[in-house]
């Protein structure tokens, strides 16, 4: 489980925020390594370590890009575009269900919480389910119906590592500027 700890649950697992997460970061890396606090902290009162990106949380990125292969495989196989929209909105709608149940249909609660910090089953779900929609949403208005052509996010797409260069060269040098400004 990936409980949020501090006094989620009645304060019964008070140090345990992220559970099996916490526990195998504490064993591969110790405590010196994980984040103080954190956003759990401000929710939870929280006051033990715990990391966002820690070791196990490879699972479930693996799980959600293992998700995007399959439906990807399926979409570009099936032959028309009432079974590629049918089967997008199918599953993402029963992936979207599943996160929402597991998550007791609140953020924070349910038998697994949605936690982004920690790639919760019930984030995965649910975010890939609206990834479905979204792609059904996109291939309806730009491939099938000409509605939409997709600019600017066709544009971002083909330019992904340019913009990406772009933003880290922006905020250099927009430290180097507020540095300056201060030693001035």
């Amino acid at each position: 489980m990936t409980g949020p700890g501090g006094i989620g649950d009645g304060g019964l697992y008070a140090n345990c925020t992220g559970g099996a997460h916490l526990v195998v970061d504490l064993a591969i890396f110790g405590d010196s390594y994980l984040n103080q606090g954190g956003t759990p902290a401000s929710v939870y009162e929280t006051t033990g370590s715990w990391d966002p990106e820690g070791a196990l949380n490879w699972l479930m990125v693996s799980f959600m890009a293992y998700i995007g292969y399959v439906l990807g495989g399926w979409f570009l196989n099936e032959p028309g575009w009432v079974r590629k929209t049918g089967l997008l909105l199918g599953s993402g709608a029963a992936m979207g269900l599943t996160g929402l149940v597991l998550c007791g249909f609140r953020i924070n609660g349910g038998f697994i919480p949605i936690n982004k910090n920690l790639w919760s089953l019930s984030f995965v779900l649910v975010v890939s389910g609206l990834a479905c929609a979204v792609l059904a949403a996109t291939f309806l208005l730009v491939d099938k119906f000409g509605i939409w052509g997709g600019t600017p996010l066709k544009q971002n797409g083909m330019n992904a590592i340019a913009l990406y260069i772009g933003v880290r060269l922006f905020l250099f040098y927009r430290l180097c500027i507020m540095w300056m400004d201060m030693v001035a």
